[in-house]
């Protein structure tokens, strides 16, 4: 029982909580987002909403294989093997070759992620365009935002409580 708790505790309970609430979440707000441009197409074919479908699924997608292997890498290792995006990733690399340290490129490309799936979120509502998300996909979607909120909710807390710690 030892070995299991040790284990247990060894989890970086706040990253894993970013992972789920945050990285996967943004990951399906991508790929609805891209299928239900996709989706739109077929009645107004437009070539810049194809091309936005199609990066949003692809961007998605990879986003998806971040996540998930920075999931396993933290309940294996304790840490992600990973930068949390690709947005992340590929800006941290561009940021080699600037006078500006690796990390303000990574946080950078951290905050352009949420920005953009934010975005999606708010145009997909606000425009009604959730009826376009294929049905059995809808529940993923409304389960995608409740997690997101929860856990923008809980880590908001767990700053705060953070403050209390002597």
């Amino acid at each position: 029982m030892r070995t299991l708790s040790a284990f247990v505790f060894r989890i970086p309970r706040m990253e894993l909580l970013e992972v789920v609430t945050i990285g996967l979440p943004f990951c399906c707000f991508k790929i609805l987002g891209g299928l239900a441009a996709l989706t739109w197409i077929q009645d107004e074919p437009s070539v810049l909403l194809t091309a936005v479908g199609v990066v949003f699924v692809a961007l998605g997608l990879l986003d998806f294989l971040i996540n998930g292997l920075n999931l396993i890498s933290l309940l294996l290792l304790g840490r992600r093997v990973l930068d949390a995006c690709l947005l992340s990733v590929v800006l941290r690399r561009i940021g080699r070759f600037t006078a500006h340290p690796e990390a303000h490129w990574r946080d950078f490309g951290n905050s352009t992620d949420v920005l953009l799936s934010f975005m999606i979120v708010a145009v997909m509502v606000g425009k009604g365009f959730l009826n376009l998300v294929p049905p059995e996909a809808l529940a993923l979607w409304n389960t995608c935002v409740v997690f997101n909120v929860l856990g923008a909710g809980l880590s908001r807390f767990g700053t705060s409580l953070k403050a209390f710690r002597v």
